[in-house]
C-alpha cells in the first residue's frame, strides 16, 4: 500500500501537533517510501546535500538562521531541497507559518506543515507513525508472555504490577517475551507478532533489584524472542469490577494496524497472584475457544 504525505496529515495532524499547512495538491500526493526521518539544527543541513527522500524537520535554531537566508538564496536552498526528493518539511515550536518559507515551499512544490512540537518529540512522533504505516511496526508500552501458546499483552499503569504477574506466570511454566516496551508487527498473515524492544531485548526489571537478564531469572527455555499477539488484557489500579462471574469477555475489542484483539480490563487486582490467575483464566478460555475473532 502507497502512504503519501496527504495520508500522513490527514489522518494524523492531531498527533503531530500540526498548527499550519502550506502545500500545492500535486505535492501532498509525493510518496513516502521509508521511515526515516532528519533534523536540521543550521542552514548547511538544508544546502548541502540532504538525504534523499527523507523528511526533513527544521528546528527552531535553524530557522532563525533560514529567515536570513531566504533572502540571499533562498531558490538554492529549495531548488536543492527539490533535486533530493524532500517529501515534506516540518517546522518544530512553529504556531505561525512564515510567509517566504510558505511562498518557496508552494513554488518548488515541497509540502511544509508547523508543529507545536520541538523538533526531538516531533521526529519521534513522525518516525514513529512512519513505522507503524509502511513497515507495520509499531512500539507499546506493556508486558508480553505466551501463555501455553496463547500470546497476551499486559498493559497498565506503571507499577501496576505486569513485571510481576509476567514472573508469577513464567514461574507456573509460561514462556516470558518482552517487558516494558514491546515491539508489534503486522505480518502478511494479517496477525500481529511481538518481541522485546532491540534495546531491552532479553531484560526486564525487578524492584528492588533493577534491569536483570531474563534467562538469569528464568532460565533461557523459559525466553521467548516472539510470539503472536493474540489478546490484550489492561490492569488498572482502580477499585471497581474484577472478572466477571467467569463469563468470556471477549465482546471488547483492542485495535492495533488494523488487527482486532480481543480485550480484556480488569480492575482492582492488587493482588500478584490473583493477577497471574485471571490472565491465565483467560488464555486457557481462549484457547479452548479458538483463534477464530
Amino acid at each position: 500500500m502507497v502512504m503519501t504525505v496527504r495520508d500522513l496529515i490527514e489522518e494524523d495532524g492531531g498527533k503531530l501537533g500540526i498548527t499550519r499547512i502550506c502545500a500545492a495538491p500535486s505535492g501532498l500526493m509525493t510518496e513516502l517510501t521509508g521511515a526515516r526521518v532528519r533534523i536540521a539544527t543550521g542552514v548547511r543541513g538544508l544546502s548541502q546535500s540532504p538525504a534523499a527522500r527523507v523528511p526533513l524537520i527544521i528546528a527552531k535554531s535553524c530557522r532563525r538562521q533560514l529567515k536570513t537566508s531566504l533572502h540571499v538564496n533562498g531558490h538554492v536552498i529549495f531548488q536543492t531541497l527539490k533535486t533530493a526528493g524532500i517529501p515534506f518539511l516540518a517546522l518544530a515550536e512553529m504556531r505561525a507559518m512564515p510567509h517566504d518559507l510558505a511562498r518557496f515551499a508552494i513554488r518548488y512544490n515541497i509540502p511544509i506543515f508547523g508543529s507545536i512540537y520541538d523538533e526531538h518529540l516531533l521526529a519521534s512522533r513522525i518516525l514513529g507513525l512512519l513505522r507503524e504505516k509502511i513497515d507495520h511496526i509499531a512500539t507499546l508500552c506493556g508486558t508480553l508472555v505466551d501463555c501455553a501458546g496463547v500470546g497476551v499483552l499486559m498493559s497498565g499503569d506503571s507499577d501496576v504490577g505486569k513485571t510481576r504477574c509476567a514472573v508469577r506466570l513464567v514461574e507456573r511454566g509460561h514462556c516470558f517475551v518482552a517487558d516494558d516496551c514491546v515491539e508489534i508487527e503486522k505480518k502478511q498473515d494479517n496477525r500481529l507478532y511481538g518481541r522485546p524492544h532491540p534495546l531491552t531485548a532479553g531484560l526486564l526489571e525487578l524492584k528492588p533489584v533493577g534491569i536483570v537478564k531474563a534467562s538469569d531469572v528464568f532460565g533461557a527455555l523459559s525466553v521467548c524472542p516472539e510470539t503472536v499477539v493474540d489478546m490484550n488484557v489492561e490492569f488498572a489500579s482502580d477499585a471497581g469490577n474484577e472478572e466477571d462471574d467467569g463469563a468470556m469477555p471477549f465482546g471488547d475489542r483492542k485495535i492495533i494496524m488494523g488487527v482486532e484483539l480481543p480485550f480484556i480490563r480488569l480492575s482492582g487486582l492488587h493482588d500478584v497472584g490473583r493477577m497471574a490467575d485471571a490472565v491465565g483464566y483467560f488464555a486457557g478460555e481462549y484457547a479452548k475457544k479458538g483463534r477464530e475473532s
